[in-house]
């Protein structure tokens, strides 16, 4: 009678099923077309007779091991049992290993005590730890050629502690063995879509072959559908894969991300306005998720929510509703040109549901085309209408009536916040399809000036009409300058022969007086309530405006004639979303300081009646408390109490720094940044060393000087008078299409921005701002160079 075989080669036919999972899933990667190690594998039919104590059982393997091992190699001898693995327990760790090991008697030794191993107190814990018997352990055992390893490491497919759909690497220098070593911390990345998002800067590995763990990762886990942990080694021509297993226990953690945040609901944000826009931008991208999918299936989902004071949106959620469209989970980032441009163009999935799906997404599609003839229609109804509010006899208004005016102004948010989004998206749209086409022609949006000769757009740009006061200012005779740099607003009003450019200041303050350090934030103080700051930017400009070179219109472009008639449908579309664009935002931000208007005028009246110290107070409490006291259904004696209690807290906040990303519901612990050395998103050019100037808020503009590295906690129309006296820009905030890039961009400073500390530097320090790497540098020795400019 035969004796039955019990070494095998992985690849081999009449492979038993009595391998392992270590060897299944070898196998399994070896059978499509996976580089995997010459491997063979003793089957768990040895170590059965090992426990059965046959006496033939060692004579037979060292026949089988010496017709097969090699005389000059060295193995890597591995436990392959039929409970490691698994979905639920990976027994990660429990049976013994073996590396470099060389000979027939040294592997024989090996998979002897891997067979003893199972006997361990530790092996039996963990057994009764996962409801198993040891008599249900059968132990196969790897005998593998061990690669020569210039460095290696594991790869998972999704993040094995939050569960996000990204690919996690870990390596370090030599064999795989010092990923458990005490001491030794590996290197790690991070991939999502094809582009690292997390690197570090040891370079354990070259970008090639991080590139191609990062591929091959993602190609495994859709090849076998199923998120899988790797373990790879690269000889210094070729990755092989030496472990796959299933990852288990994968929990979806709720992620949450203030990258689009920065856009929409920017730094600290007080509980009024929290209470109001918070579920006015949930609604919106619920909204546009229903038009496409056709249902309130994410009605209840809960895309936002504050930690300590900063707005974070569920990117979780986010993630689920775009999968459901077969869309990537970060599409809505993609939309709004928050994300950096992927390595690898995100793909939509032909899944099931997205085909499903298909015909409404094609009419989405097709009803967007035409938004702008909806814009048309939408722009004279809805300014008329959000114009009509009596703001000016507000005093003649009870306390009941600005309640309605305020319900009123909430029917009529969320139609604007809706247009105001979908505008945004579909002005970044438009632009990136025609910056595609001009490439292939070897151009692109930053080679011509779009919206040359559009008029309409300076309507709604007040740094262009803030320059024409400055040269109405400088046109006026020395005695009449100097008159006007020592008078306050007040005093200016008064000051004789000066009725031009009064009248005009006038009419400035009246056509922009809404606009605020951040139209998102409408507890903030107005141009309107602080006219001595538009007085003052008017003093403090030089009579010689910076002058930047005109950039050439598109129809100068040497492009071939054909593809500019292609392209002309493109570019006219562009540019009428760019007009559409500052129309709806004047409007959004217009219809957003008339909650300011509102709440201040209550206020004004809660604090004569002493429930309030100051009218802004009120913006420290939430809507329904706001409500509850001017239908005299809260205790006044509480509320002050509350407010300054809600005022510490955020006063204690200042000068933490939170992360960008928080995992879980449980606010992570904070603390203070003191680095030398910061980091965020470039997205205008250049580098500058200069002094630092910190601006909070309109309070500020005063300070900043010519040449001055403006920072900023975030950007909005408001700043953009700023930005010609600075020589480089830091904004804690935004992203490529904030008005801090835009207009950066524009006028060719290097501009960084979502630098996350960037508040906490002091005004006077030296700093070097690089725009090409996203980094600023904080110098110990003010003796360096100012003012030093590289475009």
């Amino acid at each position: 009678m035969n004796q039955q075989r019990l070494i095998y080669r992985l690849g081999e036919r009449g492979m038993p099923k009595s391998i392992g999972n270590k060897a299944s899933g070898l196998q399994a990667l070896r059978t499509k077309g996976f580089r995997v190690p010459n491997t063979m594998v003793c089957t768990w039919n040895a170590y059965q007779q090992y426990t059965q104590n046959q006496t033939d059982l060692l004579s037979q393997l060292q026949t089988e091991l010496s017709e097969n091992l090699k005389t000059n190699c060295t193995y890597a001898v591995r436990s392959s049992a039929n409970v490691e693995d698994g979905f639920a327990h990976s027994f990660a760790g429990q049976f013994t290993s073996r590396l470099d090991v060389q000979g027939v008697d040294a592997v024989l030794a090996a998979i002897r005590n891997i067979w003893k191993s199972t006997n361990a107190d530790t092996v039996q814990a963990y057994v009764q730890q996962a409801g198993r018997e040891r008599d249900q352990i059968q132990m196969a055992v790897l005998i593998q050629e061990m690669v020569t390893a210039v460095s290696s490491g594991v790869a998972f497919s999704k993040n094995p502690v939050t569960a996000v759909n990204e690919v996690v690497i870990e390596a370090v220098a030599g064999q795989g063995e010092r990923l458990v070593q005490s001491g030794v911390t590996p290197s790690r990345w991070t991939a999502q879509n094809g582009q690292i998002i997390q690197a570090s800067e040891e370079a354990v590995l070259e970008e090639p072959v991080l590139t191609e763990i990062v591929e091959t990762t993602h190609r495994i886990a859709k090849t076998f559908k199923q998120d899988v942990d790797l373990e790879w080694a690269y000889d210094g021509q070729h990755v092989y894969w030496l472990q796959m297993r299933p990852i288990t226990n994968l929990r979806e953690t709720a992620v949450y991300s203030n990258a689009i945040s920065k856009e929409m609901l920017p730094g600290f944000i007080k509980p009024l306005v929290w209470s109001i826009n918070a579920p006015r931008h949930e609604h919106i991208i619920k909204q546009v998720v229903a038009e496409i999918i056709g249902n309130d299936k994410f009605e209840k989902s809960e895309l936002t929510r504050t930690f300590y004071f900063h707005a974070y949106f569920n990117n979780t959620a986010l993630g689920n509703m775009f999968s459901a469209m077969g869309l990537p989970p970060d599409s809505l980032e993609n939309m709004m040109g928050i994300k950096a441009k992927a390595a690898q163009k995100p793909k939509m999935k032909m899944s099931f549901q997205a085909l499903r799906h298909m015909p409404r997404v094609i009419g989405f599609i097709h009803h967007k085309l035409w938004f702008g003839r909806q814009l048309k229609k939408f722009f004279p109804q809805m300014e008329k209408r959000i114009k009509a509010f009596p703001i000016n006899d507000l005093e003649q208004a009870s306390e009941a009536d600005i309640l309605e005016y305020i319900d009123t102004l909430h029917n009529l948010s969320f139609p604007i916040s809706y247009h105001t989004t979908v505008g945004m998206i579909l002005m970044f749209v438009h632009n990136k399809i025609l910056d595609s086409r001009l490439r292939k022609s070897g151009f692109g949006l930053e080679d011509f000036h779009l919206t040359h000769g559009m008029e309409e757009i300076q309507t709604y740009d007040p740094n262009i009409q803030l320059a024409q006061l400055t040269r109405q200012f400088h046109a006026l005779s020395t005695e009449q300058q100097n008159q006007i740099q020592k008078a306050t607003f007040a005093e200016f009003q008064q000051l004789p022969n000066l009725k031009p450019l009064q009248t005009a200041l006038n009419i400035f303050i009246e056509k922009f007086g809404y606009l605020s350090d951040n139209t998102n934030d409408f507890s903030t103080t107005t141009w309107r309530e602080k006219p001595d700051v538009i007085l003052n930017l008017i003093k403090r400009s030089d009579s010689q405006q910076r002058q930047t070179a005109p950039k050439p219109r598109f129809e100068s472009l040497p492009l071939p004639r054909l593809h500019r008639l292609f392209l002309n449908n493109f570019y006219h579309r562009a540019r009428r979303f760019c007009y559409y664009r500052e129309r709806i935002s004047a409007l959004y931000a217009y219809s957003n300081n008339l909650y300011h208007v509102f709440f201040l005028e209550l206020g004004r009246r809660l604090t004569e009646q002493g429930i309030l110290d100051k009218p802004n107070h009120i913006f420290y409490l939430y809507e329904y408390e706001v409500r509850a006291i001017v239908t005299q259904q809260e205790p006044e004696h509480t509320i002050a109490t509350t407010i300054q209690e809600r005022m510490a807290e955020m006063k204690s906040l200042e000068k933490i720094e939170l992360p960008n990303t928080i995992y879980g519901d449980t606010p992570p612990p904070v603390t203070i940044s003191s680095e030398n050395k910061l980091s965020g998103t470039p997205t205008s050019n250049g580098t500058y060393t200069g002094v630092s100037r910190v601006v909070k808020g309109i309070a500020d503009f005063d300070k900043v000087q010519r040449g001055d590295v403006l920072i900023i906690p975030f950007s909005d129309v408001g700043w953009t008078p700023l930005f010609r006296h600075a020589g480089a820009v830091i904004a804690e905030s935004g992203g490529m299409l904030s008005h801090s890039s835009i207009i950066a961009r524009e006028y060719n400073i290097p501009a960084v921005v979502s630098v996350n500390g960037a508040m906490k530097l002091s005004d006077e320090t030296l700093v070097t701002v690089d725009g090409y790497q996203g980094k600023i540098f904080i110098h110990n020795h003010p003796q360096q160079a100012i003012g030093t400019s590289t475009l």
